[in-house]
């Protein structure tokens, strides 16, 4: 199926260069004369457009398949004034009502114009759904869509009315963006100049919509005009990049963008919009300290001694003639002996070191309109690289090169719709989409050279130099520190440096990940009376792959173990010796470095289209999901109901071991698991029992209602019910060969995967009212209720049995796996008030008191439940990402002043309230030292409240007219007050930065001991630094100039 897809999808493209709007509006209404009759044949249109309809025998219009954005519609009758509404603004999924009531002309040509202000109460949608204009998009003063969905009523720090952080899915133009293996969505590629309107669904969604349990959020992007516009926006970091001691110094975290973007008309019926967009980073920001220092290799003690500010000295012995031994005790004569100063160690405040990263975005869109047909094609890309910090304990030598993590990722999208007006009143719409997604993170150094992970360097600038005591190391090699291959850096809490890392510590995790999505959707809409009748299918094809190695040192360690004389090579007699043969022990030693692949083999090889046990090749994952439609909304002035049914499928191509013998895998098979030579042995037993097979498909049957009582066009009541579901993350679901044997033969606490999940579902209810307060103002509230269930859980298989020899030689094995039965409920109430704006101001408040109970926050939640052997929980509590009060509030204001220097001048203000989200109190402990065995409960499942927080932004602008020209300047402030915003705390202390053990007797008396052994070493102060932690902190004030171009 993919391959099927991907040729239509190729035919389609090389046959037509463009193609219209996915996700489109609706305009209707009433033209009657000035006493309240309906004029037939009227004929309404949109300016600037080839949209439009005639009114029938009730002086009705519907005028369908509108793209978003804001318009003038026209209407005319003979005899009659012409009347133009200018500033109607179309949504997405909204009947937007323009009605007219004409006056006679006495002079032909007559017109009247009015200026529509913005409506506030939509009296025909049956759900909650909020909309952001490219007005407020432009003068917010965060950017970012997620920071701009996350304002609004409903969404509480990412997450809708108590759904998981994963149940959302967003949609561009109208395409699902939906991340199924990671849990996502790739929407980083549209920069907010790109967007032309963002609109959040928190829950309610029609049947339109599948495949989340969450929020349904529609990003609209920009299109070309009736005429040319070429922007330029820039936008700098102010402050210092370079750490300092100094903690309220304005620092910068290196954030600079570059916008370009251009829009118009090619020809009469021809538009492009094209927008490119340059990001670079520096390091990240906290209100927290990072510790850094200084490690000096040194010829003689005496050197490092000598350093100012110096805190410890570490004597390094190597054997240079053998990588694998770090000393020689038979031949000390082969060692040779130099030393680290670890020195300055000092708090710094600034941005984290190699921390930068760099991203180039695009998006361009061609649109054609002729007659009855309206195309469109859209090209969507990314490509980023980002390097990440080497280590939080790495507080030496930091800024050294290809030290720490380096990924490469794009995403590329291109879709094509497909819209044709059969009549006035029905259109048909074909869309087809590809999305290509990559991303590789490795050590910056060595790459996909996974073999050179954990070598030990033997190298010296200068060996003769070692002797007289003038070593010279300021290039050397960060490799030679190492105790030995495969087995890290010299650790510096051998001389009391508590929990820091040495100098040479390296990014040692290699992973990589391919996902290529193909889709393919027809949708039909006809309006029959008052009727809008809807109906439609869709099927998404994925091939995902995947190899994951996150201990690539284990290769050098092992082969150094074999490579007894040290000559860089294993002979046939080391082989022998250690009673493997090549190929077993290459295996086994992947397998001890718990490697994971799909559409690999266990080398990393790519899928040659054949499974093979003997070194796990495994085909890509090749889940597909199949959904259809029929939905009507009837819409009259004084009741709207909406009715849908969906259809959807999901079929993961995932293999299980089938227990019944019934030709399907499933989840009991796991029960019993059979190994040959280290290796997973998919055939089962000898007789065949609990071979494995593909599991079923899941099918489910969705019911959505929603209906709304207009009590007048200021007011509206309205409640809706529906049934949703969604697949599991997938890198839950698909498990390689390789995994399980790892998870079960080196006999660790791991977690596993399951092939046989099926689908997490939900039932959800809502009503709300909307009431106009005086003419410029509204207030909304709304109620939810949601019940989910089949959620991820991780639970352990107490009866499970594995073998290496049959059925004959089976044995208890307990090992935890994921499995549904999670279940989740949320209640709550949001309050929104909104003013249009009034004498140049503007401002959006809400509020959300909600409570997220359920038996898991996470899938993984039980993970130390299942450590221990305890029991699940078969109660309701609160989950740890509830919270029970959140706020915010835009407040934005544009001068009305026609001179002065006001003039074209204004700002944005975002305030941001949380009340704290939950965590479990445990007993007092260090956790430093305990942090490897899971704490005890001190009080019930997340019944204690975190930090509770504050924040405001600001931005102010200023615009100049330059001709047809315009140069928009403003400053961004975020966190204006410049507040220590707590992201984390101790569940041990409830604070931020001390974990309350160290005030204790038993921390006091290892204060003493510590300080016995070291007593040179500030031993409280490392363990408070440890403890501290910046990455427990939110950033500090930050300041951005932004300089806007237009013309």
């Amino acid at each position: 199926m993919v391959k099927y897809i991907k040729a239509i999808f190729t035919i389609v493209v090389l046959s037509s260069a463009m193609f219209a709007q996915t996700a489109n509006a609706k305009l209707a209404g009433v033209v009657t004369s000035a006493d309240g009759t309906p004029l037939v044949g009227a004929n309404v249109f949109v300016e600037g457009s080839n949209l439009g309809a005639a009114t029938d025998e009730l002086g009705r219009y519907f005028i369908l398949n509108v793209p978003v954005g804001n318009y003038s519609v026209r209407a005319e009758y003979i005899g009659y004034k012409s009347y133009v509404e200018s500033n109607v603004k179309a949504s997405v999924g909204f009947t937007t009502t323009v009605d007219f009531a004409m006056d006679v002309a006495s002079v032909a040509g007559e017109e009247v114009n009015v200026v529509r202000e913005r409506k506030l109460v939509n009296t025909n949608a049956t759900n909650t759904t909020r909309v952001v204009s490219k007005e407020l998009i432009d003068n917010f003063a965060v950017r970012g869509v997620g920071n701009i969905v996350n304002l609004q009523a409903g969404v509480v720090n990412g997450y809708f009315r108590g759904s998981r952080s994963g149940d959302n899915k967003y949609l561009i133009d109208g395409v699902p963006v939906k991340d199924l293996f990671g849990g996502g969505n790739f929407v980083g590629q549209v920069s907010q100049e790109a967007l032309q309107e963002v609109s959040v669904q928190a829950g309610g969604a029609s049947s339109e919509y599948g495949g989340a349990n969450g929020g349904v959020i529609n990003l609209t992007t920009k299109s070309g005009g009736n005429d040319w516009n070429f922007g330029v926006n820039a936008i700098t970091a102010l402050g210092s990049d370079t750490p300092s001691t100094e903690k309220d110094k304005l620092y910068s975290d290196g954030y600079q963008t570059l916008n370009i973007d251009v829009g118009g008309p090619i020809a009469d019926n021809l538009r492009m919009y094209a927008s490119y967009t340059n990001t670079q980073f520096l390091g990240s920001l906290s209100s927290g300290y990072r510790v850094r220092g200084t490690v000096t290799p040194c010829a003689t003690q005496a050197e490092c001694e000598a350093l100012d500010n110096v805190m410890a000295v570490q004597e390094i012995v190597r054997n240079n003639t053998d990588g694998n031994v770090q000393s020689s005790t038979l031949s000390p004569e082969l060692n040779t002996t130099t030393y680290l100063g670890y020195s300055d160690y000092r708090r710094v405040w600034g941005p984290k070191t190699h921390d930068d990263s760099e991203t180039n975005r695009f998006v361009g869109n061609l649109v054609y309109s002729a007659g009855s047909l309206k195309l469109k094609l859209g090209v969507q890309s990314s490509e980023g690289v980002n390097r990440g910090s080497s280590n939080s304990t790495q507080i030496y030598n930091t800024g050294r090169t290809g030290s720490g993590s380096y990924n490469e990722n794009s995403f590329n999208l291109a879709y094509l719709n497909i819209n044709y007006a059969i009549n006035p009143l029905s259109y048909v719409k074909v869309t087809l989409s590809n999305q290509a997604y990559e991303t590789e993170t490795s050590n910056e150094r060595h790459g996909t050279d996974l073999a050179a992970y954990g070598v030990r360097s033997t190298d010296l600038p200068d060996q003769a130099s070692v002797a007289n005591g003038s070593l010279n190391m300021s290039n050397i090699d960060p490799y030679y520190f190492w105790r030995r291959n495969g087995l890290g850096n010299a650790s510096a809490q051998l001389v009391g440096l508590l929990g820091q890392s040495s100098f040479g510590y390296q990014y040692s995790s290699y992973y990589k990940r391919n996902t290529d999505t193909n889709t393919l959707s027809v949708d039909y809409t006809n309006q029959i009376g008052y009727n809008e009748l809807k109906m439609g299918a869709s099927v998404e094809n994925h091939e995902i792959s995947f190899y994951s190695n996150p201990n690539p040192e284990r290769i050098t360690y092992n082969f150094n173990l074999l490579d007894k004389d040290g000559d860089g090579t294993i002979s046939s007699t080391e082989y022998s010796d250690a009673n493997v043969t090549p190929a077993d022990w290459e295996f086994s030693t992947l397998k001890d470095s718990y490697v994971t692949n799909l559409g690999y083999d266990i080398y990393g090889n790519e899928w040659n289209g054949t499974y093979n046990e003997t070194d796990h090749m495994l085909a890509p994952g090749e889940p597909e999901q199949t959904r259809a439609y029929l939905q009507n909304k009837f819409e009259l002035k004084d009741v709207v109901v909406q009715l849908g049914l969906a259809y959807e499928t999901f079929d993961s191509g995932a293999m299980a071991p089938d227990s019944d013998g019934d030709g399907k895998g499933d989840a009991d098979g796991y029960d019993q698991l059979y190994f040959t030579s280290l290796r997973l042995n998919r055939d089962g037993d000898e007789n065949g029992n609990y071979a494995w097979r593909a599991v079923p498909k899941e099918t489910d049957l969705q019911p959505r209602i929603g209906i709304a009582f207009p009590i007048s066009d200021r007011a509206v009541f309205r409640a809706n019910y529906g049934k949703y579901w969604q697949p599991v993350e997938l890198s839950n679901l698909y498990v390689s060969d390789t995994e399980i044997s790892s998870n079960f033969l080196l006999g660790n606490f791991t977690t596993t995967g399951n092939a046989a999940l099926k689908p997490e579902r939900s039932t959800q209810y809502e009503i709300g009212v909307e009431q106009m307060v005086g003419m410029n103002a509204a207030i909304k509230l709304e109620g939810f209720y949601k019940e989910s269930k089949d959620y991820l859980f991780l639970e352990n298989r107490n009866n499970a049995q594995i073998s290496t020899l049959g059925s004959e030689s089976l044995s208890q094995f307990q090992w935890a796996q994921y499995k549904n039965g999670d279940f989740l409920v949320s209640q709550g109430v949001t309050a929104s008030f909104e003013m249009r704006r009034v004498n140049g101001l503007l401002a959006q408040i809400n509020y959300t008191l909600s409570e997220s109970r359920g038996t898991g926050s996470t899938g993984s939640s039980n993970y130390y439940v299942s450590y221990l052997e305890g029991e699940y929980p078969k109660t309701l509590s609160l989950l740890s990402y509830d919270q029970t009060h959140t706020a915010n509030a835009v407040i934005d204001y544009r001068s009305e002043a026609m001179t002065g220097i006001t003039k074209d001048s204004g700002f944005n203000m975002i305030v941001k309230y949380g009340s704290g989200t939950r965590y479990t109190p445990m007993q007092m402990g260090s956790q430093v030292f305990g942090n490897t065995r899971p704490a005890t409960p001190d009080g019930p499942l997340n019944s204690s409240i975190g930090p509770s927080y504050f924040n405001v932004d600001l931005r102010v602008d200023k615009k100049v007219n330059i001709g047809s020209s315009s140069v928009n300047m403003y400053v961004s402030i975020a966190n204006l007050l410049n507040t220590d915003q707590e992201l984390g705390h101790w569940s041990t202390s409830g604070m931020v930065d001390d974990d309350g053990w160290i005030g204790s007797e038993s921390g006091q008396a290892w204060v003493s001991n510590w300080l016995g052994s070291y007593p040179d070493v500030p031993a409280e102060n490392l363990y408070n630094d440890l403890i501290g932690g910046s990455g427990r902190f939110g950033a500090p004030r930050t300041v951005r100039l932004g300089l806007n171009y237009n013309f």
